[in-house]
């Protein structure tokens, strides 16, 4: 008999971002984003933490880049390096902003990361119910049904990007 040949195990840093690589896309040129807001490879902005550095740091401008006439293009591994950087920046606003953060779920996390890498800290903080409903005094009595519930109750959810919405808010219940 033949061995079913096993599935690597990815990391959780692996599996958020194979995750934004289908939530996000990716574009080597500028676009707007839903918002009109200019974007590139995966979702970046000049307000990305890191972009702006990361742009100048290989030798481009990040006017070319984000600016009203934009000529820039980035490729796949540079679009990857943007996000890593936010991604890494990311990762301490969120156990800052959630005390409970390293006892949530990998999914729990995940759900989070991804919301904070579409949105940005302003956005994610908009969310003030759902957010009251994880900060609670005992990370182990969130109710994340209640989390998931919230989240869904946004225009995030209901009309700017709901597939999207969907995919991240069950992660909650995981």
């Amino acid at each position: 008999t033949e061995i079913p040949a096993s599935k690597p195990v990815l990391s959780e840093r692996d599996r958020l971002i194979a995750a934004l690589k289908v939530n996000e896309g990716f574009r080597g040129s500028t676009y707007l984003d839903t918002s009109g807001v200019p974007t590139i490879g995966y979702g970046t902005t000049r307000q990305s933490p890191g972009a702006v550095e990361y742009i100048n740091s290989i030798g481009m401008s990040p006017d070319n880049i984000w600016g009203p006439k934009a000529v820039g293009t980035v490729t796949e591994l540079q679009g990857l390096d943007m996000m890593n950087k936010a991604l890494d920046h990311n990762a301490g606003l969120l156990k800052s902003g959630y005390p409970g953060y390293p006892q949530f779920s990998e999914n729990q996390r995940l759900a989070l990361q991804d919301m904070m890498y579409q949105m940005g800290p302003k956005g994610l903080g908009k969310f003030t119910n759902m957010n009251k409903a994880i900060n609670v005094q005992d990370p182990s009595k969130v109710d994340w049904t209640s989390v998931a519930s919230h989240a869904a109750d946004s225009k995030w959810a209901k009309t700017q990007t709901p597939n999207r919405a969907k995919r991240v808010i069950s992660l909650f219940n995981q």
